[in-house]
């Protein structure tokens, strides 16, 4: 995840990357949601609209995650598109 503080508006912009790749630029991050999917597995709500509530920005599934022994795994279906 790469921060870019904004002192204005005193908040901090995330961008979420996998393997260099962006990942959902266009929506908010659950800080939480995030924070949890790293260390257990699971279905998060990573993604969500800047009001909080996933379904507003069109997300109606979560993002499955799954731990292994050196690997940590995403199944992401929404924001498309679908990736493992």
């Amino acid at each position: 995840m790469r921060f870019f503080p904004n002192e204005h508006l005193n908040v901090v912009h995330g961008r979420l990357f996998v393997d260099e790749t962006e990942v959902a630029g266009r929506f908010t991050i659950h800080a939480r949601n995030l924070a949890h999917a790293a260390a257990h597995s699971g279905a998060y709500w990573i993604f969500t609209c800047g009001c909080g509530d996933a379904g507003c920005a069109g997300i109606f599934e979560p993002v499955y995650v799954g731990h292994g022994q050196k690997v940590i795994q995403w199944h992401i279906r929404e924001p498309d598109p679908a990736r493992t």
